[in-house]
């Protein structure tokens, strides 16, 4: 999730001429805080949907499997709606992009399906720490890349990520 400072600055290039005492200050960094939290939550169900289906599928799959698995447009499921807010075809033209979205897909899934495979065992995994930090941690797979908003409003590029940089580099 986006630091409070990064969150802030979001706010600032989308309406610059609101200041931290406008009185809709703290309802709009709140909504967006919660936007973050929403996406955070709905990319996890997807994924946990995702390694159910191929649970079903392989009982306890390879890395191989995932891979397999998630080839094609599969990966793009859970981030569909994001995928769609992009500009398509120069996200597809960005193959090192491309491919590490699809690996960041593969890691989540991976995580997801081990967490589910302890449930079936009978085991009690924490769920934070076995699925939600361990999927944190991979923000280093993409941290770094710009994504071209079909809008052409690059608000996402331009977050100040340094303090999260600087904690991936921990």
């Amino acid at each position: 999730m986006p630091t409070k400072r990064s969150r802030t600055s979001l706010i600032n290039r989308i309406t610059p001429n609101i200041v931290r005492t406008h009185s809709n200050w703290n309802e709009i960094s709140n909504k967006l805080r919660q936007v973050f939290e929403n996406f955070r939550t709905t990319y996890n169900n997807d994924i946990a949907k995702l390694a159910s289906q191929l649970i079903r599928k392989r009982g306890n799959p390879s890395d191989h499997d995932i891979k397999k698995f998630i080839s094609g447009s599969v990966w793009e499921r859970p981030l569909k709606k994001h995928i769609d807010a992009l500009d398509y075809d120069i996200f597809k033209n960005r193959q090192s992009e491309a491919k590490s979205l699809e690996n960041f897909i593969a890691a989540s899934l991976k995580i997801h399906v081990e967490f589910l495979i302890a449930e079936s065992k009978g085991e009690d995994p924490d769920y934070n720490s076995m699925v939600l930090n361990r999927i944190k941690e991979l923000d280093n797979i993409t941290i770094n890349f710009q994504f071209s908003a079909a809008s052409h409003l690059q608000y996402a590029n331009q977050l100040e990520l340094k303090e999260e940089r600087g904690r991936l580099k921990k």
